[in-house]
């Protein structure tokens, strides 16, 4: 677990960094070759966890930056995890805890500036204004330039504001909406001709295995390049204690992330290098190749949870179980293909407009429905001994369909449906994901 006061202490503003304080836990981008990865690119014991991304329990969707601004802390399960959530990699998940409104009042900030003039602030305001409710606001705002690196800007803003009712009562009621706007230039990286260990694509071009390293400020893309994100999630949840051991809780979540971006980078292969002259590298030049992205997520879902502590003679129990639905849609829109001119390896020109994402009227729209259920108990058998055990079962339905593009452009292209169909069903129960293990509480140690 890393909390909050760990996330304040470094300075951290992005899952990506605070997830550094994990052991086996990183981020890795492709760099070269244009394949570079946006957003938060999670890999955990080797396998990439980008799709085992939870907030407060629920799957959080689109390939963006999770900035930090409005969470508690971060909560890091290593090995299967399909036991907690269904669906997720065999390496482990996260999940982030977001900010509650509590029944004080007060306002934490903070204001950084720092290298290639970059800067941030953010603010926490909660307020109590009834003896069981309260107000809470969290706002940030971020410019950042990469020291080092010419033109890769990063701008990003956030709100989210939240409500909570009945608090340090039996029934209690959390209303939180998050709003964040993200517009980058991304990073298409350099090539890694001079770097030790390179080699050059071709015999021909055996001049590259002796030439120098390029600049490192050195930017490969266009000034079309962008990734514009944004996200918005609104969540309900209802908390009622039927005793003092015993309580249950509802959950409903609507999320939309929509994506966009362009992105210029190098390609180093044979067949992707111009020559002009043989003998003098400085005159080679390197083809270019446009990704683009358009695509939107959406996810609704709704989970009901109860958890219990009771015991069975000298045996001590902590039961959760409960049942979820979950609806996954996604569409990604066809867009016209771009080129870019070839680049100079050692000097350069980016300042050079390629236009933007023009929609051709092609789209592939995926759904996914889920239904899950499930049970966990923790037996307390001695004061050093626990074991835990649990089991779940879900049922999903996928259906995909595609269109191909009949004309026009832009937000007004016209897509031809279906170019084809398709549908998946799992049995009417994929196999259970049972988990059992054993707990060794460590005893005091004395001096």
């Amino acid at each position: 677990m890393i909390p909050e006061q760990v996330i304040k202490d470094q300075g951290v503003t992005n899952l990506t960094d605070a997830l550094k304080n994990v052991p086996g836990v990183g981020a890795f981008y492709a760099g070269e070759n244009g394949s570079s990865t946006t957003g938060d690119a999670i890999y955990m014991r080797g396998v990439d966890t980008s799709n085992s991304i939870y907030v407060d329990g629920i799957r959080d969707i689109g390939s963006v930056t999770r900035d930090t601004f409005n969470t508690q802390q971060v909560e890091v399960i290593k090995g299967p995890a399909g036991t907690d959530y269904g669906r997720s990699a065999p390496s482990g998940s996260i999940n982030m805890i977001s900010k509650q409104p509590r029944l004080d009042s007060g306002i934490d900030g903070s204001a950084s500036i720092g290298s290639a003039w970059s800067r941030r602030g953010t603010l926490d305001l909660n307020q109590a204004f009834s003896d069981n409710a309260a107000f809470r606001l969290n706002l940030m705002g971020e410019k950042t330039h990469d020291a080092g690196r010419d033109r890769i800007e990063n701008e990003r803003y956030g709100i989210a504001p939240s409500l909570a009712f009945g608090l340090d009562t039996p029934t209690r009621l959390y209303l939180n909406y998050l709003h964040v706007r993200q517009n980058n230039t991304p990073d298409g990286g350099i090539p890694t001709v001079g770097l030790p260990g390179y080699s050059a694509p071709s015999p021909k071009y055996a001049a590259l295995n002796s030439a120098g390293k390029v600049d490192t400020n050195n930017f490969y893309g266009t000034d079309s390049d962008y990734d514009k994100s944004t996200t918005d999630s609104g969540t309900l949840r209802f908390e009622h204690d039927l005793t003092d051991n015993t309580t249950v809780r509802n959950t409903t979540r609507w999320s939309r992330v929509k994506q966009e971006y362009l992105l210029t980078a190098v390609m180093g292969g044979a067949s992707n290098i111009t020559a002009p002259d043989i003998n003098d590298v400085n005159t080679w030049s390197w083809s270019r190749l446009v990704n683009t992205k358009d695509v939107s997520n959406r996810i609704l879902t709704n989970q009901t949870n109860i958890t219990s502590t009771f015991n069975t003679g000298s045996i001590g129990h902590d039961v959760s179980a409960g049942v979820e639905f979950t609806r996954e849609n996604q569409t990604n829109y066809g867009v016209n293909a771009m080129t870019a001119p070839a680049v100079n390896l050692y000097h350069p020109v980016s300042n050079l407009s390629i236009g933007g994402l023009d929609r051709n009227g092609a789209n592939a729209n995926g759904q996914t429905d889920t239904f899950g259920i499930y049970a966990f108990d923790t037996l307390t058998l001695t004061e050093r001994i626990e074991v835990n055990g649990g089991l779940r079962l879900d049922n999903y339905h996928t259906k995909y369909d595609s269109a191909t593009a009949c004309g026009g452009s832009g937000r007004g292209a016209i897509a031809c449906r279906p170019a084809s169909r398709r549908a998946a069903r799992s049995p009417p129960w994929i196999p259970p994901n049972p988990a059992i293990w054993l707990t060794g509480k460590p005893g005091h140690c004395t001096a």
